[in-house]
């Protein structure tokens, strides 16, 4: 007997997107990340230079905390595609219509996934 190989069943179905648990997950290990790193940024840097621009300003520590939270995940983002906790669960960022995300879209996953319609899905 012949084989009938369709062309349909290479293609993947369609992407499932994640649970509400691995949002909570990754929101964690992220969050966990960030932490060390602010935490790592405190301890590491020499007192003579953080001190002075601490200083300066009441706000100036939120400024750099949030500079290096957002420093995070645009970097892993843009150059990956997705964050560590992302990559921990196997999720990934796709479009409205399931295509991985540009650059501009990465952007925008940075800062406002949801009101852009980029969803985490299942990798």
């Amino acid at each position: 007997m012949e084989e009938n190989n369709s062309i349909l069943e290479n293609l993947d179905p369609e992407a499932v997107e994640i649970s509400q648990a691995q949002r909570v997950i990754i929101n964690l290990i992220d969050f966990a990340i960030e932490v060390a790193i602010i935490l790592g940024f405190y301890f590491l840097v020499p007192r003579e230079f953080i001190l002075p621009i601490l200083a300066r300003g009441e706000y100036v520590k939120y400024i750099i905390a949030f500079t290096i939270l957002f420093s995070y995940r645009i970097i892993l983002i843009l150059f990956f595609g997705r964050t560590i906790g992302m990559f921990i669960c196997k999720a990934i960022f796709l479009n409205d219509t399931l295509q991985p995300l540009s650059s501009g879209q990465r952007i925008i996953a940075t800062f406002a996934p949801k009101i852009s319609g980029i969803k985490r899905y299942k990798e």
